[in-house]
C-alpha cells in the first residue's frame, strides 16, 4: 500500500522476472473524469478519496476510440472503454535502492487509438531497476478538436499528458521515486507528443530526458495542416488567422494545433531558434519502417490498394526477391525517418546531448521476405520484455529474448544517466 496525496492506494505484486518482484498500480487517478461540463475541456485534478483505499489492481479503461485494433492486437481480449479513462499504472520494482528515476511512457496511436496499457511495465521495471509508468489520455474528438468559438481550445489530449507529469511530480516521492529523474518516452505518435513537450513552457521543470521513438513532432502526418513549416509555406485560406484552427463545419482531421497555450508556434520554427528545454534527447527508429502502415497512405484514392499490395507480397515470397520496394522506402522516409534526423539536427545545434539509436534486429521467426525488416511498433515489444515472456500474437526466440533484455538495459541506463547509451561488447546487435 502507497499514499497519495489525493488518498491511499492499495496495488497487487508480480513476479515475471526471476527474483525481482514488481508492486503494480494498476488504474491511479490522476485526473478528475472527463465527463459532463469537463467533456472538450482542460483535465483537472482528481478529488480526493479519504479516508477509503483506492483498489488499484486492475486495468482501467482505455479512452473512447474508433478504431479498436491497436488495443485489440497488442492486449488481445481488452474490452473495456469508458470517457472516465484519465487513469495511470504505476510499476515500482522492489529493490534495495532509494529514488529510482522514472520512465514515463506516451503510448502511440496516432493520438486517435490505443491506451497506456498495451504494453505491461513490470518487466522493463525489475529489469532495470527503473519506476515505469503508463496512462491514458484522451484521444481524436475527445481529445484533439479544436473550436475556440464554441469554448474548445484543442491539444486537450496533450493537456492531460501534462497534467500527468505534475501528478508524477508531487506523487511519485511515495512511491520510491525521484521526481527530478524523470525521462519522457513518447512511440509513434507518441513520440510528437513527446517532442511537443520539449517545446510547452507548461513542461518545463517535469521531465529531465527526452526519447523519441519512431515519430517526430515536425512529420507531415502529425500536424494540423494549417502550421506553416518549411514544406508548408502557404496555408489554407479557410485557416483562421492567427490559429491553426480550420473554419468549415468540422475539423477534416483532429490533428495538433497551436493553441497558444500549450503550443505557441510551429515547432520547426521553435526547435530551429532552439526554444526547448530538457537535458539529454534520444531518437530511436527502426530501419524499414512499415509496410502495412503506409500501404494505405500511398495511393489515398485507392482503398484497395493494401489488399493489392497484400497480393504482390505473396508473390513476391515465392519469387525469393530480395529488393527492397523502393516505393514505400521513401515513404518511410518521409514520415518517420528524415523527420527524426532533422529533428536531431536541429535540436543538436543547440545541445550536445542528442543520441541516435536504430533498432535492426529482426527475428527468425517473422513471416514474409527479408526487405520488410522491422515493422512499425515491432520493437516497442523488445524495449518492455515482451520476447522474455511471450505473446499470442509473435513466436519469440530464445535470442529475440537475449536482444529483448539488452534493449531494456540500454533503455534503462538511459533513464538512470541520461548519456549511457551504449552496451558491452558481445552482446546481441540491435
Amino acid at each position: 500500500m502507497r499514499k497519495t496525496l489525493y488518498g491511499k492506494v492499495r496495488g497487487k505484486i508480480t513476479i515475471r522476472v526471476p527474483q525481482v518482484a514488481v508492486e503494480e498500480y494498476l488504474g491511479v487517478p490522476y485526473a478528475s473524469p472527463p465527463t459532463g461540463y469537463l467533456r472538450y475541456k482542460r483535465p483537472q485534478k482528481p478529488m480526493k478519496w479519504n479516508p477509503r483505499i483506492l483498489a488499484t489492481i486492475n486495468l482501467p479503461p482505455a479512452c473512447p476510440q474508433f478504431e479498436l485494433d491497436s488495443v485489440k492486437f497488442h492486449k488481445p481480449g481488452f474490452n473495456s472503454f469508458n470517457e472516465d479513462c484519465l487513469y495511470m499504472n504505476i510499476y515500482v520494482p522492489r529493490v534495495n535502492k532509494r529514488a529510482l528515476p522514472i520512465l514515463f511512457f506516451i503510448h502511440g496511436g496516432s493520438n486517435r487509438k490505443g491506451m497506456g496499457a498495451v504494453f505491461d511495465g513490470d518487466i522493463l521495471a525489475a529489469h532495470g531497476e527503473i519506476i515505469v509508468i503508463t496512462f491514458n489520455f484522451r484521444l481524436d474528438n475527445l481529445g484533439f478538436y479544436a473550436d475556440p468559438s464554441n469554448g474548445v481550445k484543442g491539444n486537450n489530449g496533450l493537456m492531460d499528458q501534462v497534467l500527468a507529469m505534475k501528478w508524477v511530480q508531487r506523487n511519485i516521492k511515495y512511491f520510491n521515486g525521484d521526481p527530478s529523474k524523470v525521462t519522457i518516452y513518447g512511440h509513434s505518435a507518441g513520440a510528437g507528443d513527446a517532442g511537443l513537450h520539449l517545446l510547452s513552457s507548461l513542461t518545463k521543470g517535469l521531465f529531465r530526458n527526452a526519447i523519441i521513438h519512431s515519430g517526430a513532432p515536425t512529420s507531415h502526418w502529425f500536424l494540423s495542416t494549417c502550421i506553416q513549416t518549411s514544406r508548408v509555406s502557404k496555408i489554407p485560406e479557410k485557416c483562421r488567422p492567427g490559429t491553426s484552427l480550420i473554419t468549415t463545419e468540422q475539423q477534416k482531421e483532429n490533428w495538433v494545433v497551436i493553441d497558444g497555450e500549450f503550443l505557441k508556434g510551429s515547432p520547426e520554427k521553435l526547435f530551429t531558434c532552439g526554444k526547448f528545454h530538457a537535458g539529454s534527447h534520444t531518437k530511436q527508429l527502426d530501419l524499414d519502417q512499415t509496410i502495412g502502415w503506409y500501404a494505405t497512405n500511398l495511393f489515398a484514392e485507392r482503398p484497395d490498394f493494401i489488399d493489392t499490395v497484400k497480393n504482390e507480397i505473396k508473390i513476391w515470397e515465392t519469387m525469393n526477391l530480395s529488393s527492397y520496394p523502393q516505393a514505400l522506402q521513401v515513404r518511410a522516409d518521409l514520415g518517420v525517418f528524415a523527420p527524426m534526423m532533422k529533428l536531431a539536427d536541429m535540436i543538436s545545434e543547440w545541445q550536445k546531448n542528442v543520441y541516435t539509436l536504430s533498432f535492426d534486429y529482426v527475428s527468425q521467426n517473422v513471416p514474409g521476405p527479408e526487405w520488410i525488416g522491422v515493422q512499425h511498433g515491432w520493437d516497442i515489444f523488445y524495449v518492455f520484455g515482451v520476447p522474455t515472456v511471450g505473446h499470442s500474437k509473435f513466436s519469440y526466440t530464445a535470442r529475440d529474448a537475449e536482444v529483448s533484455k539488452v534493449t531494456m538495459q540500454l533503455i534503462s541506463n538511459f533513464v538512470k544517466k541520461g548519456c549511457d547509451i551504449h552496451w558491452r561488447t558481445g552482446d546481441p546487435a540491435i
